[in-house]
Parts: structure tokens; C-alpha cells; sequence
């Protein structure tokens, strides 16, 4: 016998309104769950590197050990408050690469120093230069607030000339190199104190603080860290900037440092590839030779190797020549840096020079070959910290090569995308003439 109709109607509300509740309930249990998750600032994302072919320098380094494809998985000791994402500018990159004019872009590939707490000098890299980036010194500001306002005016100026704003680096490495003081950075232990206590959470700690004064400063980029193993112990120059003459360990500690850096949103530059930690000449007075077997040369590049794999940003070239394999120092060695990081290594980053002032090249070559080779080896970002001279005699030759035919400006288009990539990756595409 079927229910009177009063009765199904009050058993489909209850079925109803126990529905109703059911999912109410549910509804709270996942929102307690998951709003505190939505509120927490995400980590940011850390870039995803393609499977890249891992060769060994052609006919010439044998085959090294196998390596650990990923850094280690030691818990994060993160310092609080750095969780800041890399910003991805809605400009895109080859269409502003068409409206750049070719004194735009070249000035791009401009990196320099300046001296003092003058900045005149600066501004007039920046107006007249259009250059793309500039290195701080210690002797550029004494505090936080003189360095922030700097910084800040200076890519006030670069945003009104490009919509683009600059690279603004520094070496703070630790140890005994940090080019910003005390009083805007606090003193870390050497990497060679770091090596041998192998003391990756204090590397880990090193590269979050640093990341949060840097963003305090106005700071995007750091000349760090040292990748070199220093296997040479009359090696002075490279000394405690080394983590040590292990190839594993010092890639270990160094992809911790990178992955770190990077994560808080600024560039990590891996250097002095292929490897200092041979020599026992300072290339900031000669030029160091070093002639390795292939076993040898292998170790060297090893933690280059691990730091392309970890998604390194920035390369740093060393001015070192290594009989056997080039004649010339491996900046502006078309075999190290077009064959071997290029094609065999598969690197797509940004390769910037060692500060192509110190003696090691300035000494030894004419200034019209270096720019020449230094462009044909693939170099993107030429370094000058030292000679104004050098700054305008550089940004000469890039013209004038192009507009005689000499170099195509195709080349130029080449490493200017990959400077406007590495920039966008950070948010430092602005919009105004960019935009325009």
C-alpha cells in the first residue's frame, strides 16, 4: 500500500533537507582544509628544465661519473618571509624586440661598473648607452635607504628610455667577497667554511637572506656562486670562494644555492665556467694556462653540468685558456661556449664575461678582437666594470659591425632575446616604450 501523500512530502523534505545538510557539511570540511593552503604565500615556482643531452666535451673529456640528476632532498631550513614569486610580464618578447632600436640593443648587451657615491656617471650609462644592466659596489652606497633610492632612480630612468628595466648585480658570494657592506648585507662563512661541513641548510639560508636584502635594496641578480673546484692549492684568486675539491659536493652545495636563489625571484649566475680551481695565476692581472688531461677537465665542468640541470639562469665565462682544447681563454672561445655549453650541454641561458677589464684580456688582446671574438663565441652580456674607455669602445664596435655588414644584426637579435627572456622570467618588463 502506498504512503499517503502528507507523508512522502514530509519524507522528501527530510531527505531533502538531510541532503542539504550533507553537503553543507562537506563544503565546510574541505574549505577548513584548504583555505589556510590558499592564504599561505606559494613558493615560486622553480623552472622546469627540459631533458638536455649531458655530453662530454667532444673527443676530448672522458666520460665523467655518473651524477645525481636532482639536488638533494635535505629538508629546507627557508628563512621566513621569502616566499616571492618570480613575475611573468605580459609583454612579449619579439614584439619588442622590433621596436628596439639597434643602439636599444645593443645597449642591452651592456653590463658596467661605476665608481663612487657619484651617479652621474651612471645616469649617463643609462641615457646615452641605453645599457642594459649595471653592477653595484660598495663604494656606490654605505646604506640600505642610499642603495634602495639608487637603485630605484636609475630604473625610473631606464623604464622612461625602454619600458625595460636593468640587471642590477653584485658579487655577494660570502666569505671574504661581498661587495655590498655589512650594513646592507650581514657576513656569511666562507664557501670553503660551508664545503667543509658541508653545510647545505647554511648554504640553503645563505641564498634566501640574500635574496631578501636584495629585493630590500632593489637588487635582481647575483655573481653567484662560485661552481669552480679548486684542485690547484697555490690557487690564491679562487681560494675559500671554493666549496671545496670535490666535483659532488661542490655541485651539491652550489644547485642548493641556485635553486634557493632563484626561488625568492633573484638570478643566480654559475661561475667561472669551464672551471677556475686549476690555476694558480689571478686572471685580474694575467692570463692563467692550464693543461688538463680529459679525466681532469672533466671535474671541472661537472658542476656545470649539475647547475644547467638545476635551471641555472645566468653563466659566467672565466678568462682561462686550457692547452688542448682552444687557444684563446675561454670567453671568447667559440669552442667552449658555441660548441661545448651550447650544443653539447644544451644550455638556452644567458652567458655573460668575467669583467673583460682585468688583466687577463685587457693585457694581452686589442680591444677590437675581444669584442669580435667574444661576439662570435656567443657571449650575451659583455661585463666591463673596469675604463670608460673600454664601455664606449665596446658599444662602438657592436655598432658600427652591424651597420657595416661585418655582423648581422640577426646576431645581436640572438642574445638580445635571450637578455629580454631572462628579464620577463623576473618581471622586469615594465611597459612604456615597451608597450608603446
Amino acid at each position: 500500500m502506498r504512503a499517503p501523500v502528507s507523508i512522502r512530502n514530509r519524507h522528501g523534505y527530510l531527505r531533502r533537507w538531510g541532503l542539504d545538510l550533507l553537503v553543507c557539511l562537506t563544503a565546510f570540511g574541505v574549505g577548513f582544509l584548504l583555505i589556510p593552503k590558499l592564504l599561505q604565500c606559494d613558493d615560486a615556482p622553480t623552472t622546469k628544465v627540459s631533458s638536455q643531452r649531458q655530453r662530454d666535451i667532444p673527443n676530448r673529456v672522458a666520460a665523467t661519473a655518473t651524477a645525481s640528476a636532482s639536488v638533494s632532498n635535505t629538508p629546507r631550513n627557508r628563512v621566513p618571509g621569502i616566499r616571492i614569486r618570480q613575475r611573468q610580464s605580459i609583454y612579449d618578447v619579439n614584439t619588442l624586440l622590433q621596436r628596439m632600436t639597434l643602439e636599444q640593443k645593443v645597449g642591452q648587451m651592456l653590463m658596467v661598473g661605476f665608481k663612487g657615491p657619484d651617479h652621474k656617471g651612471a645616469i649617463g650609462f643609462v641615457r646615452n648607452y641605453h645599457v642594459g644592466g649595471l653592477v653595484i659596489s660598495r663604494s656606490n652606497a654605505i646604506t640600505k635607504t642610499q642603495l634602495a633610492v639608487l637603485t630605484e632612480s636609475l630604473q625610473q630612468i631606464s623604464r622612461s628610455d625602454s619600458g625595460i628595466d636593468l640587471l642590477l648585480a653584485t658579487d655577494q658570494e660570502g666569505g671574504s667577497v661581498a661587495h655590498i657592506g655589512k650594513s646592507i648585507c650581514p657576513p656569511f662563512a666562507s664557501n670553503a667554511t660551508s664545503g667543509e661541513e658541508n653545510d647545505e641548510i647554511g648554504v640553503i639560508k645563505q641564498a634566501g637572506t640574500t635574496a631578501r636584502v636584495f629585493h630590500e635594496v632593489g637588487l635582481n641578480m647575483n655573481f653567484a656562486p662560485v661552481l669552480d673546484v679548486k684542485t690547484n692549492t697555490r690557487n690564491r684568486v679562487i681560494g675559500s670562494r671554493s666549496y671545496g675539491s670535490d666535483p659532488e659536493k661542490v655541485a651539491q652545495l652550489g644547485c642548493a644555492y641556485i635553486t634557493e636563489l632563484q626561488r625568492c625571484g633573484i638570478i643566480a649566475t654559475a661561475k667561472h665556467f669551464p672551471g677556475h680551481g686549476p690555476t694558480s695565476v689571478d686572471s685580474h692581472k694575467d692570463t692563467p694556462i692550464a693543461s688538463l688531461t680529459q679525466e681532469q677537465m672533466n671535474i671541472h665542468v661537472h658542476p656545470f653540468k649539475r647547475a644547467i640541470r638545476a635551471g641555472v639562469d645566468a653563466i659566467m665565462t672565466a678568462h682561462i685558456i686550457y692547452t688542448g682544447y682552444d687557444n684563446r681563454p675561454a670567453t671568447l672561445s667559440n669552442f667552449w661556449l658555441n660548441g661545448y655549453l651550447r650544443r653539447d650541454l644544451g644550455y638556452q641561458g644567458v652567458i655573460i664575461t668575467d669583467s673583460l677589464g682585468m688583466g687577463a684580456i685587457r693585457k694581452n688582446y686589442s680591444w677590437h678582437n675581444v669584442v669580435k671574438d667574444a661576439l662570435d663565441a656567443g657571449i650575451d652580456i659583455f661585463l666591463i666594470c673596469e675604463g670608460d674607455d673600454l664601455k664606449s669602445l665596446t658599444r662602438q664596435y657592436l655598432l658600427s659591425s652591424v651597420r657595416s655588414g661585418e655582423v648581422p644584426e640577426s646576431r645581436i637579435d640572438e642574445s638580445v632575446v635571450r637578455i629580454l627572456q631572462l628579464k620577463q622570467k623576473y618581471g622586469l618588463i615594465k611597459g612604456g616604450a615597451a608597450a608603446q
